[in-house]
């Protein structure tokens, strides 16, 4: 994957987890406090793995 993709697709997490943030009630109403817990923490591991695979598309790893 390139690091524009990986650039992109980290915008486009962040902005779940704004639009998260801003329909918690709702997310919390669907999913109950476990299962949106899981989405964020899914968001999360997506968005860090994907900032080590630009640093290492950085350094030419």
């Amino acid at each position: 994957m390139r690091k524009k993709d990986l650039v992109n697709r980290n915008k486009i997490l962040l902005q779940q987890l704004d639009v998260m943030h801003l329909l918690y009630d709702e997310f919390i109403e669907k999913l109950g406090h476990k299962g949106f817990q899981e989405r964020v923490d899914e968001i999360l591991d997506e968005y860090n793995l994907n900032n080590k695979l630009i640093k290492d598309l950085e350094n030419g790893q």
